[in-house]
């Protein structure tokens, strides 16, 4: 196509979609192997904080009949999402270290914003939005004796629901 002054002006070549995604993600991968502090950081954190609330609430079924075991589930209950809606602000930081470089290279044309994107929360929803769920559910759920044995995978999906809306809102 031609420009205002006349000349002809190149067009750049886009790779497509699964190209730029399948780099993205590589790249951040990559960056999130070179800081495994963080991954050890959420699991061993989620571990803790499940083997400490386990500790606290395992009697929660000594007082089913009453108030009180009601108001022990509760409390429970609020506790541990008050920890996720806490944990999950960790993933602020991704997008503010990386911003500068996504306005550049999104400026040059290097990619599209949705393979960025895509790339980005994928790359971080299995080692910091699902796996502390699940390791804080099969250290907690037995410790505390909830509902049975067949509804850990309803409370271990409520939680890792849970962790990934909180996280989509930050």
């Amino acid at each position: 196509s031609q420009g205002r002054d006349g000349k002809v002006e190149r067009q750049k070549a886009k790779a497509p979609f699964t190209t730029q995604f399948r780099l993205l993600a590589i790249r951040a991968l990559r960056t999130a192997l070179r800081n495994p502090m963080a991954l050890t950081l959420h699991v061993m954190a989620a571990a803790a904080m499940a083997t400490c609330v386990g500790i606290a609430f395992s009697d929660i079924n000594q007082y089913n009949d009453g108030t009180a075991g009601i108001q022990d589930r509760l409390g429970l209950c609020f506790f541990i999402l008050i920890y996720f809606s806490l944990m999950s602000l960790s993933s602020l930081p991704i997008w503010r270290d990386e911003q500068h470089i996504f306005i550049h290279e999104r400026a040059a044309g290097a990619y599209d914003t949705l393979a960025y994107f895509t790339a980005s929360v994928l790359c971080d929803l299995i080692p910091y939005r699902i796996l502390p769920p699940a390791v804080f559910t099969a250290i907690s759920y037995p410790l505390i004796g909830l509902a049975g044995d067949g509804r850990w995978v309803v409370f271990a999906l409520t939680l890792t629901l849970y962790n990934l809306l909180n996280s989509a809102l930050c």
